[in-house]
């Protein structure tokens, strides 16, 4: 592999580590946006993939913000409630 190969591919890995960070930290911004009486409710909810467990949509959407899913969180999260309530959406 040539030096050159070797020097687009390590920039490559570092955008991508960049876009990671950037969209975990939209993710963040959207969870902390979301209002507290509207976090209870979806705590209320049980979890959609593990219905069984003790995890709730509020721990699913948490998790997928984590996962730099924030688009996806989201769009759950305006199944349940409108985004113009979101401060930062």
């Amino acid at each position: 592999m040539s030096n050159y190969t070797k020097r687009i591919n390590k920039r490559n890995r570092e955008i991508a580590e960049y876009v990671d960070e950037m969209a975990k930290c939209y993710g963040a911004q959207f969870l902390a946006s979301i209002p507290e009486e509207n976090a209870e409710v979806l705590k209320s909810f049980d979890h959609p993939k593990l219905p069984d467990s003790d995890l709730s949509l509020y721990d699913y959407i948490s998790w997928m913000c984590g996962q730099g899913w924030h688009k996806k969180a989201k769009s759950l999260y305006s199944e349940y409630f409108d985004l113009t309530e979101v401060a930062s959406a």
